[in-house]
């Protein structure tokens, strides 16, 4: 029984545990959601997480992969602002992230 426990304890502390952690604090600018829309679409690298501020620190909200639909809203200190079709939803993905940058975008 004991050995069983330990086991459990270690699965639970691996790395999928570590991937479900929320920052307990997060900076002001995480959750802000500009108001220029450009809706210019790019490419990106490889799958990648998508935040909900400009920054690592702030909490990954879902992740876009090659074959999601992405438009960017807008740019803000080397992050994008982007809308991501298959989840539906409005997050940050660092610029460094896409393999095509799209063209004109606003600043945030």
């Amino acid at each position: 029984m004991t050995s069983l426990a330990l086991t459990a304890a270690t699965i639970c502390t691996g790395p999928l545990a570590a991937a479900a952690t929320v920052p307990s604090s997060q900076p002001s600018w995480c959750g802000w959601r500009p108001a220029h829309d450009s809706w210019a679409s790019g490419w990106l690298d490889s799958w990648v997480p998508i935040y909900d501020g400009q920054g690592t620190e702030c909490n990954t909200i879902a992740y876009a992969g090659l074959t999601d639909n992405v438009d960017v809203m807008c740019e803000d200190a080397q992050w994008y602002h982007i809308f991501d079709y298959a989840n539906g939803l409005y997050g940050w993905v660092s610029r460094s992230e896409f393999a095509d940058l799209p063209g004109s975008i606003g600043n945030c």
